[in-house]
């Protein structure tokens, strides 16, 4: 229905779980019209899903990422980052995506935020913007840096941070220069979503037995080729009561529709006190 409106971009916020189970599950969802699959991946260890969701489920998200990739969909893993809890595994999470490219397309950083059904108790150090990028750094040995980020164009850009790679034959990475409006996942302009789409969607071209394209003569396969070894490294911090600013929300463009509010800033929307009573939420 979507499609037949206009949209031209489908992305699937997911924890993966029925991906996993149902093997053509992914298949129906790209034949529907789906681009992307943003799936919670929070760590390449058990105990990490063990603290954040509960119970064991490594083995079903690498289901879900073979499901995905067999069925031709974009892939993008986003991790929630808890101190005391996976930051050491950042580095472990981006050469995962890394070794999976190109049906991997990137990795979504999200610190944690204490709100909703958090059951954490809040740090008094939480996981900043700041803190993601030197994290990035330090356990990638400088395979990506700090300084090849930027913040965000459309958004305040205290809200996230992004950069592009392009993956070079002997597995170095090139930052790729920034655009002054690129956005990360939450994309704004006409032109940020374009670029959203086309880096996050799965792949296009038929590739020969051995990996290579069929045809890298014309322009069309080069310009594929430069798309599927582009990698893209992106990170959200939500507002909790903590540290919740008014300059940020006049600034957002990531809202939820209310019947009785109307659009309301996505961080406000889901803001809870140390209760879990909400402001804007039923």
């Amino acid at each position: 229905m979507g499609r037949k409106k206009g949209f031209s971009f489908f992305q699937l916020n997911t924890n993966g779980l029925r991906l996993a189970a149902e093997k053509t599950y992914a298949a129906e969802l790209k034949k529907a019209g789906l681009n992307t699959v943003f799936l919670q991946f929070d760590g390449v260890s058990d105990a990490v899903c063990q603290t954040l969701r509960g119970r064991p489920l490594l083995a079903e998200k690498e289901q879900a990422i073979a499901n995905c990739a067999a069925a031709g969909l974009g892939i993008v893993l986003v991790p929630v980052i808890a101190s005391g809890v996976n930051e050491n595994e950042v580095g472990a999470i981006l050469r995962y995506a890394l070794d999976r490219m190109p049906s991997v397309r990137g990795v979504h950083f999200q610190p944690l935020s204490y709100f909703g059904r958090c059951g954490l108790d809040r740090p008094e150090r939480p996981v900043t913007i700041p803190r993601m990028l030197r994290l990035i750094e330090e356990q990638t040995s400088g395979l990506l840096r700090a300084a090849d980020f930027a913040g965000g164009g459309a958004e305040n850009p205290y809200c996230s941070f992004h950069a592009s790679y392009l993956r070079r034959p002997d597995g170095s990475l090139r930052p790729l220069r920034q655009k002054a409006e690129s956005g990360c996942c939450c994309v704004g302009s006409d032109d940020s979503r374009q670029a959203v789409a086309e880096q996050w969607s799965g792949e296009i071209r038929q590739f020969a037995g051995d990996g290579e394209l069929e045809d890298t003569s014309s322009l069309d396969a080069f310009l594929e080729h430069a798309k599927l070894n582009t990698f893209a490294v992106s990170g959200m911090v939500f507002q909790d009561a903590w540290n919740l600013d008014m300059q940020r929300l006049r600034r957002c463009y990531i809202c939820e529709m209310d019947s009785a509010y109307g659009m309301v800033p996505f961080c406000a929307y889901n803001l809870t006190d140390t209760e879990g009573r909400s402001l804007y939420r039923k």
